[in-house]
């Protein structure tokens, strides 16, 4: 067995949404991720209100007095959920006039994205040269923490012994291909912003076998915009 080679889609279309749930493609490692770092925000991002939010209806707080809400995972698994803070409205954004998606609507919809399906995890992967929030939306079946851990040893073995990862049956069998499709590279490509969106929650919605099939054996990484 050869070592899959990693994919990277950029500027997603109508077309890659379909041929994305046609047939899942090779890759060899995940984006980075620092295992050290407490989730849901990663690197720079701002500040998790998860907890805060969902406190006000579940009333749940751990020994330490620090709420725990069901919704959140913190042992790595996934979904890894965050509650984003709406920016400010802003009436010039250019993308009002094209009938799409402006920056200012993404936090409200990617929170209403994570409550329709466990399947979707958002988190803050750090923020752009004008210090808007870069969300990064990670579409796979639910993870446990053990589930996790052994993809990021996989992972691992693959960068690292790809002469022993090729013989490795567990990574043929189980490993979840990691596929990366990057958004609106440019500040006035907004169309793929609004394609994102629409396949994140075409994928969340999904009750087919063939969409089970696919997240079961891939984790779909979006960068939105």
């Amino acid at each position: 067995m050869g070592i899959p080679r990693p994919v990277l889609l950029t500027t997603a279309v109508s077309a890659v949404a379909g041929a994305l749930l046609l047939a899942p493609l090779p890759a060899t490692a995940a984006p980075g991720r620092d295992t050290q770092r407490p989730h849901p925000v990663r690197e720079s991002g701002g500040p998790d209100t998860t907890a805060a939010a969902l406190q006000k209806t579940t009333g749940t707080t751990d020994t330490a007095g620090t709420p725990t809400p069901p919704a959140l995972r913190k042992d790595g698994g996934y979904p890894r959920r965050t509650v984003l803070d709406a920016p400010p409205e802003n009436p010039a954004d250019k993308s009002i006039k094209l009938g799409l998606a402006p920056y200012h609507s993404l936090a409200p919809r990617l929170n209403a994205l994570q409550k329709l399906s466990d399947r979707v995890s958002v988190e803050v992967a750090g923020r752009s040269a004008a210090g808007h929030e870069l969300y990064l939306v990670t579409v796979t079946a639910p993870e446990s923490s053990r589930e996790s851990r052994e993809q990021e040893r996989m992972r691992e073995l693959i960068e690292d012994s790809p002469a022993a990862a090729a013989k490795d049956r567990r990574i043929k069998s189980s490993y979840k291909t990691p596929v990366f499709i990057n958004n609106n590279i440019h500040g006035n490509e907004w169309e793929g912003t609004d394609a994102a969106l629409k396949l994140i929650e075409e994928l969340a919605k999904a009750k087919d076998g063939r969409t089970a099939g696919l997240l079961a054996k891939n984790r779909i990484y979006l960068n939105v915009t």
